[in-house]
């Protein structure tokens, strides 16, 4: 795994800009669900999982606020879909009724949004989010396309030839017709063009997927598609790429 790690230790953590008018820490804020005992730490595999957003909330009481949030996971209740996340305004991790939200900023992307039921249902999450086909489709490709992001931003470019790659490769895992929704396309482009892996994601992304032939196989395939795609890889990012695959199938045994 030696390859790997020289790889991603070039890579930064993505840091997020908290844009003017959202709670910051220590203002006054309306209360709201805890969100204590549901969560222990982040779920990787969840579509909202490491997102940071800035929403308009309205409680239950119709008091409005502005808040900047790191998501952790949607889950159910018996009231509707929640967002686990934590919250700068309350320095917390809270439960959001997604019933509440009114407005929503994607810190990675810059998308704005005043129909969040939309906004999230583009996720796979709605009302009847065990069953939506595009959570699903997110929570299975979500290893293998952060290893493909990472590697097609190893020239720092990430070119729109790389990224019809991978939605190829998203696309090809669905079990739904159409593979990639119409409602869910754009979002999921804007979040291809934002994802920055972190190490620690990198390393479970492989281990992850080593242990599956099947995926090893086509993560192997989409990688050389990748190679193909740019056309103008140098040959210490082809070395690089290359490398990367050894450590995945050394590490798949």
């Amino acid at each position: 795994m030696d390859e790997l790690k020289n790889l991603i230790d070039v890579w930064p953590i993505m840091e997020y800009r908290i844009p003017p008018g959202f709670a910051q820490e220590g203002d006054e804020g309306d209360a709201i669900t805890e969100a204590d005992g549901i969560l222990d730490g982040e779920d990787d595999a969840d579509p909202v999982a490491g997102m940071t957003l800035g929403i308009s909330y309205r409680d239950a009481q119709g008091n409005e606020s502005r808040r900047t949030i790191e998501c952790h996971r949607a889950i159910e209740s018996p009231d509707g879909m929640l967002i686990v996340a934590h919250c700068h305004l309350r320095d917390a991790v809270l439960a959001f009724p997604v019933s509440g939200i009114t407005a929503i900023t994607d810190y990675r992307t810059g998308e704005t949004s005043k129909d969040p039921a939309m906004f999230f249902k583009a996720l796979g999450i709605s009302e009847d989010a065990s069953a939506s086909p595009t959570a699903d489709l997110i929570v299975r490709t979500k290893p293998a396309v952060r290893i493909l992001v990472h590697c097609a931003n190893a020239d720092g470019e990430f070119s729109p030839s790389e990224r019809d790659v991978i939605l190829t490769y998203i696309g090809e895992s669905a079990r739904q017709d159409p593979p990639i929704p119409d409602y869910s396309l754009n979002h999921i482009v804007n979040w291809l063009n934002a994802l920055r892996p972190t190490e620690a994601q990198l390393r479970r992304d492989v281990e992850q997927i080593a242990g599956n032939r099947r995926q090893v196989e086509r993560l192997t395939r989409a990688m050389s598609h990748l190679i193909i795609a740019d056309g103008e890889l140098s040959d210490e990012e082809v070395t690089e790429m290359r490398n990367l695959l050894d450590g995945i199938r050394k590490a798949a045994g």
